[in-house]
């Protein structure tokens, strides 16, 4: 997976404080909310585009954020967004340096258009969950393409790859099987319609709606392994294989990511 660099990405929190970026913004994080309903002291990984953005958000919901960045300005940026509210993590959402069932709730924003592998990432966040995975994509078939066409990503590290409902659900159960998943959508108009439409948008129906230009999910994972919280350095000179003891890695990117500042 390629990372964004934050030369290459528009100021996003400039672009939040815009009439169109606040509508944007705010009924995203309705239908994340909806979909998720995060409860005080959850534990809440956040990977992809702007992390620091809703790992801001998830705080007022007095949830315990975390968040992981695909590159050392990202990272930074981040960090100085949230200071000590926050852990934050150099890593790749295809190979997750955290341990199994570590956060209750994991949300993917705008990470698989640029995987290389989108079934490893969603494989990956359901590991590393034990409550709730919400995804948000860009939709391969909307009612109005100007939304995904414009604003927060910049110049994209490679071409963006669009989803529909059939894809994410097949991903999802290839997975888990049949699993339970809660979907919707927003945004059905274009852009330019918005100072005019956002009221009219409201009464648009997004459960099980196919057709609006944010297209998300959410399911629900079960408990299925024994979590390893707490790093245990011998176990990462030893093991061998790919990857080092769960929670090694982890602290390993953190501190990597912390001298690279």
């Amino acid at each position: 997976m390629k990372p964004y660099h934050q030369k290459n990405i528009h100021p996003y929190d400039e672009w939040y404080q815009t009439p169109i970026g606040r509508l944007i913004d705010e009924r995203r994080k309705k239908i994340m909310v909806d979909m998720i309903s995060p409860k005080c002291g959850e534990r809440l990984l956040c990977v992809g585009f702007a992390a620091a953005h809703y790992m801001s958000f998830f705080r007022t919901k007095d949830c315990l954020v975390t968040g992981l960045e695909r590159s050392v300005e990202m990272l930074s940026a981040a960090r100085q967004r949230i200071g000590d509210h926050g852990d934050f993590y150099l890593g790749d959402a295809e190979d997750l340096p955290f341990s199994d069932n570590e956060f209750d709730i994991v949300i993917l924003i705008f990470t698989l258009e640029t995987s290389n592998d989108p079934q490893r990432v969603i494989s990956e966040a359901i590991r590393v969950c034990k409550g709730r995975v919400f995804l948000g994509v860009l939709n391969k078939y909307p009612l109005s393409r100007s939304y995904r066409n414009q604003w927060e990503f910049g110049s994209p590290p490679a071409p963006l790859r669009f989803y529909h409902i059939g894809e994410l659900t097949r991903m999802i159960k290839n997975q888990l099987g049949e699993a339970s998943i809660r979907w919707g959508s927003v945004f059905f108009f274009p852009c330019a319609w918005y100072g005019i439409a956002s009221s009219l948008d409201r009464f648009i129906p997004v459960w099980k709606n196919p057709f609006g230009a944010f297209l998300c999910l959410s399911f629900p994972v079960a408990y299925r392994y024994t979590t390893i919280q707490e790093p245990v350095r011998t176990a990462y000179q030893v093991r061998k294989g790919r990857h080092p003891a769960p929670g090694v890695v982890r602290e390993i990117n953190k501190d990597a990511g912390s001298n690279a500042l």
